[in-house]
């Protein structure tokens, strides 16, 4: 008995079930199929208005600027005369080579004379004052005017004429006209896509089509047709069910407002209703699985509780309408079943959540890697181009362009790191984003190149700008003495008749910019070896005074060794700067207080080739450069990075070697206190003839004092 009321009750709730899914089905195809046919449509009148904005109205404003500038040549004025006659001529062939759709281009005055190009004979009875675009455009005095599409005189070529007055000041004394082939009209009406068996056509006021796919339908006149007339409703645009060539068709519109012609969209019947037949067969399929479903909700609904019910379907109503932030309440009373079920939907619903949210970060990410450099931030060099192409198709636009480099930028990566040079580009790109305007486009389109777009600005902005940069840099290098910055610019400009392509804006800018980059490379170099130095001088590795007394200690040397006067300085000098190449070796082993291990000696070693490349780079310390090089090189050939021995080795680096071993033997270091001067000595001796030049040895040992009365003030005698 309670087996057959389960069947029963099974059987009612699917029935109830069924019902609803079924009724909900089909209303939902039918739908679906007015959605879907009200979006074909919509979609379809959408793509004509996409035609008319984005073609027609550009096709159209494109030639009618023409017309504007044609006419406004002051040539016109005097066109009679040879001279004014051939610089019409000629910038009339310009143009119709730069627009092969161009015809005709062509001048009549008030007394009927006529100028062209290309040039026609006179044809007999021919006057253009009678012409139809003559008359119409005088009606219309300092505005342009589209003619319908007309057999042109003399050529039986169908042709739309665009035309505008001229005048001086006592009036009109001409008409200026552009004839238009049709040819790119019809290209536009054959690239529309409405679907399979639909496409457009272009209509003028009187029915004459303009263009169509089928160019033997083109000069056809459609204004007997039921639907033409709709077209003259009064309405900008709309969508209709007509029949055109004897089928059902479905007809969208819209005008265009300046000439008053009309794009139409002609889609077959048939297509919308094909469209449809998948919707069919999906709701059949939608159907029969939501019965299914019903049968097993029927199941559920009998062996559960209808809260239990009512919080899983309040909770899938929240995620459909999208709040993944709500979560499905599970009590303690629930079964173990329901309670499972409940996790893994609520770990379901958190996972969509996290998955979307990481969607939305990689998106932007995406759309940033793309448009901009991870660096600096500016705008990368495929953001850049795109810009820059984009511009430079712009008729009559002004556009400077100003191209930057960063001096020096490869000795700082060579010396200081990578990591010190992206701090130069950082901080190169932090004073450009300080002066640009916003609408400027700023990029990095190089390791170390910048380039910036400056729409409607002239030369005397550019140059204002640049000023600008130059004291940006100035103010960061005073306030930043040990981080010195340089920039090389260069710029072109783009305007009026020296309109310039994208690569030959690029190019003229780029090489100004090197040209300046030329001109300054002495005190560009100079800047950034004070920066090294700078660096140098904060480093650790510099105990205090030992820069002042390695210069005493071995310019008393080189006197003694016999050195002449004039050349001192540059021993002194050598002894200043002869470990400026540490500040290319990371802190990490300049200043370990215990031994180096033997990856970390080859790495300190590095510092003497460091140095004599800072040194190169730096007119004033070029002359010492091979001695920097050559500073621990030993005698006995065991030195670095040479090997050389003997007398191969410089005179003055010989010198430096002796007192740097002297004074640092002698100072407090991390790893050990100082050593005392007789100590320091018998290590001097020790080392002479291997390490050390034995004949230098033999002269320090004599100018310090050692074994003499004097020698508890030894130390002091050396300086």
């Amino acid at each position: 008995m309670v087996s057959s009321i389960k069947s029963r009750l099974i059987i009612v709730m699917v029935l109830i079930s069924f019902i609803p899914v079924a009724t909900l089905g089909f209303l939902s195809y039918r739908n679906s199929e007015r959605m879907l046919i009200n979006n074909y449509k919509a979609e379809s009148l959408q793509s004509m208005q996409n035609v008319r904005e984005y073609f027609m109205d550009y096709y159209i404003d494109e030639i009618e600027n023409a017309v504007y500038v044609l006419s406004g040549s002051p040539d016109l004025l005097n066109f009679k005369q040879p001279e004014a006659s051939v610089r019409l001529k000629n910038r009339w062939d310009d143009f119709r080579r730069l627009n092969p759709d161009i015809w005709f281009v062509y001048f009549a005055d008030t007394k009927g004379d006529i100028l062209s190009s290309p040039v026609f004979g006179p044809i007999e009875g021919y006057d253009p004052r009678k012409r139809l675009w003559y008359t119409e455009t005088l009606k219309h005095k300092g505005l342009v005017v589209w003619t319908d599409p007309y057999l042109q005189f003399g050529t039986s070529e169908l042709v739309l004429t665009t035309a505008k007055t001229v005048e001086d000041a006592n009036g009109v004394i001409g008409i200026l006209a552009i004839d238009t082939k049709l040819n790119q009209l019809n290209k536009i009406i054959n690239n529309v896509d409405l679907g399979p068996g639909g496409y457009a056509i272009l209509v003028d006021k009187q029915g004459r089509i303009i263009a169509h796919p089928d160019k033997t339908q083109v000069g056809k006149n459609v204004g007997e047709n039921k639907w033409f007339n709709h077209l003259h409703s009064g309405l900008y645009q709309d969508s209709i069910y007509y029949k055109y060539d004897g089928k059902d068709v479905f007809i969208s519109y819209v005008t265009i407002p300046k000439t008053g012609w009309q794009i139409v969209g002609i889609i077959p019947r048939e297509t919308l209703e094909n469209a449809v037949v998948p919707i069919k067969k999906k709701t059949l399929l939608i159907t029969f699985i939501s019965s299914l479903m019903a049968l097993l909700i029927s199941v559920l609904l009998y062996r559960s509780f209808a809260d239990l019910l009512n919080r899983f379907i309040i909770t899938m109503g929240e995620v459909e309408s999208g709040n993944l932030n709500t979560r499905l309440i599970i009590k303690k009373s629930d079964s173990a079943e329901y309670v499972q079920l409940g996790q893994k939907f609520n770990n379901m619903v958190a996972t969509i959540e996290s998955l979307l949210k990481e969607r939305d970060r990689t998106e932007k990410h995406l759309k940033f890697l793309n448009m901009r450099d991870p660096l600096t931030g500016l705008y990368n060099r495929n953001h850049f181009e795109s810009e820059i192409q984009r511009y430079t198709k712009k008729n009559n636009t002004t556009l400077g362009i100003i191209v930057c480099d960063v001096d020096g930028l490869k000795l700082v990566n060579d010396t200081m790191g990578h990591h010190m040079g992206d701090k130069l580009l950082i901080a190169a790109a932090s004073v450009i984003k300080s002066i640009f305007r916003q609408e400027d486009i700023a990029a990095r389109i190089g390791g170390d190149e910048f380039a910036i777009l400056l729409p409607n600005a002239d030369e005397n902005v550019i140059k204002k700008i640049i000023k600008r940069i130059s004291k940006a840099i100035q103010v960061s290098n005073e306030e930043n003495p040990g981080f010195l910055m340089s920039l090389s610019c260069g710029y072109a400009v783009s305007s009026g008749d020296n309109m310039k392509s994208a690569t030959e804006l690029f190019v003229e800018a780029d090489n100004n910019m090197y040209r300046e980059k030329l001109y300054h490379s002495q005190s560009n170099r100079s800047a950034i070896v004070q920066t090294l130095t700078k660096a140098m001088e904060a480093r650790d590795f510099v105990t205090e005074g030992h820069a002042e007394r390695l210069q005493d200690l071995a310019a008393n040397l080189a006197v003694a060794a016999g050195i002449p006067a004039s050349e001192i300085t540059n021993i002194r000098l050598l002894a200043q700067f002869h470990d400026i190449g540490k500040v290319g070796i990371p802190d990490r082993v300049l200043n370990k207080p215990g031994r180096l291990n033997q990856d970390e000696k080859i790495e300190m070693q590095r510092h003497s080739e460091i140095g004599y490349r800072i040194a190169q780079s730096a007119p004033d310390l070029a002359h010492i450069a091979d001695w920097i090089l050559k500073h621990h090189e030993w005698w006995n050939g065991q030195g670095y990075p040479l090997g050389l021995k003997g007398e191969e080795i410089p005179l003055e680096c010989r010198i430096l070697s002796i007192v740097d071993a002297y004074d640092a033997m002698t100072s407090d270091r991390p790893y050990r206190k100082a050593l005392s001067h007789e100590v320091a000595v018998m290590e001097m001796i020790r080392c002479s003839g291997s390490q050390f030049d034995p004949n230098l040895v033999e002269i320090f040992i004599r100018i310090s004092g050692v074994g003499s009365p004097e020698s508890e003030n030894s130390s002091d005698s050396l300086s």
